[in-house]
């Protein structure tokens, strides 16, 4: 079989984890003075919380090289090929670091930039784990799961500016005429990059574009999986579920927090709807 290795932005539930045998990395985040690794130091929840309440910045980083190395060389023993799947580089160094040690170890290493994150990731890396253990091909691995990711979209819903100012992805002017307008932002991820579909100024044109997207999603047969991310504020995206299960029951819903990397650069309120 192929093992297949992530980071923690993936949205992936522990029995998901623990059924595919994914080993993920953990991402480094900090706030308000407390630092740690994403999801073992820092877990979803707290940061949520903290992030709600603070006027810090918060601060995300790369796994260190030494922990590539570390998981390459350890799982490398086995002497199954590994696949190592990670968020977009828009978003982070991941994947380059993660390309850094494959170089390094003595493993047999294949590194692949997802070209999204969240539970897009989070379905490619399972895709990637059921395939796995049907081939020990890579390139052929590879081959499909670049396929299947043609077929999933993420929606990404910005309700302000505000940290994606503080992390430098949109000027400090930007910011502040998005705050003096209420501007909220749709935003999907095309090839790893993003790409601005909708402007909304105010919450009832918001609203909208939402109720357009499920629509979409409800008319739309081809669609089986939906994933609900979140950074604080679940009450729309339980509505969002609510609406789904009553129109499309046969439809696998995962609904969670999204991870303190991804909160970091969405901000309060925000989230996503990702479809495959």
């Amino acid at each position: 079989m192929i093992h297949i290795i992530t980071d923690s932005t993936a949205q992936l539930s522990e029995q998901e984890v623990e059924k595919y045998q994914i080993t993920v990395i953990p991402l480094q985040v900090s706030l308000a003075g407390k630092s740690g690794l994403d999801g073992q130091d820092i877990s979803r929840q707290s940061f949520s919380k903290a992030l709600a309440v603070s006027d810090d910045v918060p601060q995300t980083s790369q796994p260190a090289l030494g922990q590539f190395l570390q998981v390459y060389d350890s799982l490398g023993q086995q002497a199954a090929p590994l696949l190592s799947i990670h968020l977009t580089e828009t978003l982070s160094g991941t994947v380059k670091t993660a390309r850094i040690a494959a170089a390094q170890t003595k493993a047999a290493v294949t590194v692949l930039d997802s070209n999204f994150t969240d539970r897009a990731l989070g379905l490619i890396v399972i895709k990637a784990a059921e395939l796995g253990r049907k081939t020990t091909d890579v390139n052929l691995l590879v081959k499909e799961i670049h396929q299947y990711a043609k077929k999933i979209r993420l929606d990404c819903f910005i309700n302000n500016l505000d940290y994606l100012v503080k992390n430098g992805r949109a000027s400090r002017a930007t910011g502040f005429i998005a705050s003096a307008i209420k501007l909220k932002l749709l935003v999907t991820l095309e090839e790893g990059k993003f790409k601005v579909i909708g402007k909304s100024h105010g919450q009832k044109r918001f609203n909208l574009k939402i109720n357009e997207i499920v629509k979409q999603i409800i008319a739309d047969r081809s669609i089986s999986q939906v994933g609900l991310s979140y950074v604080d504020e679940e009450t729309t995206v339980l509505d969002i579920k609510r609406q789904l299960e009553q129109a499309r029951p046969e439809l696998k819903i995962f609904c969670a927090l999204t991870s303190p990397v991804i909160m970091a650069h969405v901000g309060h309120a925000g989230f996503a709807i990702i479809t495959v």
